[in-house]
């Protein structure tokens, strides 16, 4: 396109018709492709072979990794069956879960945890956690609006984001006391968040706004919060 720095597409790896769709952790370099059928592959890039991990899997799914790339969750809004993919970077292995109705997006712990969105009255959000290997959901918090998840790295603790109340909460001890800290407000610039992130060291959250600008929160509070102008 002319532009200094732009990416430039070659010719599709997997384009022989059998996959329609996929999801790749660049962390680890290793991506899952799904089919029309709902069979689900893994596969290591650029050019690995893909191994099939499930053959009747969710059509037409949602695929969240964990934040180190060791699992990974297939989903689909209003669909209870979830699949949890398991030992991503030795061994891919399944198991079915089931997600309370009404779920509309979801983010998986490194331990396997899975944390919940559920819309609730007046635009609110019930932020849910199923713990790992459990069946039971347990109730973290609710939310004026929901303004995007993330897990943190190796630990059953999240950051979520209130885009009413423009806060970004560090929810801690999940699969035990839920505890939420106050890791950034208005006076940090959260404006209006749709959507959160975190590094893959767990020291820096991102945050999304809906003014254009990314904030960088430090999660270990040596630094202060930065914003970048965006226009994504």
């Amino acid at each position: 396109y002319g532009v200094a720095g732009a990416a430039y597409q070659a010719a599709p790896t997997y384009a022989d018709g059998t996959y329609n769709g996929a999801k790749v952790c660049m962390r680890k370099s290793i991506a899952l492709l799904t089919t029309s059928t709902g069979a689900l592959f893994s596969v290591g890039l650029p050019q690995g072979s893909p191994t099939l991990v499930a053959s009747q899997g969710i059509a037409k799914p949602l695929i969240v990794f964990s934040p180190s790339c060791t699992l990974a969750l297939a989903y689909a809004p209003g669909n209870p069956s979830a699949l949890v993919v398991q030992g991503l970077l030795t061994t891919p292995s399944v198991r079915t879960v089931t997600l309370p109705e009404g779920t509309s997006s979801a983010v998986v712990a490194d331990s396997g945890s899975i944390l919940l969105n559920i819309p609730g009255p007046s635009g609110s959000a019930a932020i849910q956690l199923l713990p790992a290997g459990g069946s039971t959901t347990r109730s973290v918090t609710m939310l004026s609006k929901f303004g995007g998840m993330a897990f943190l790295p190796g630990v059953d603790a999240a950051l979520l984001a209130d885009t009413t109340a423009n806060i970004v909460f560090e929810a801690s001890q999940l699969t035990g006391s839920a505890s939420l800290t106050q890791v950034a407000g208005e006076a940090n610039g959260v404006a209006k968040p749709t959507a959160v992130g975190v590094s893959s060291d767990g020291r820096f959250g991102a945050v999304v706004n809906s003014n254009a600008a990314v904030l960088r929160i430090d999660l270990s509070r040596q630094s202060a919060s930065a914003v970048a102008t965006c226009h994504c």
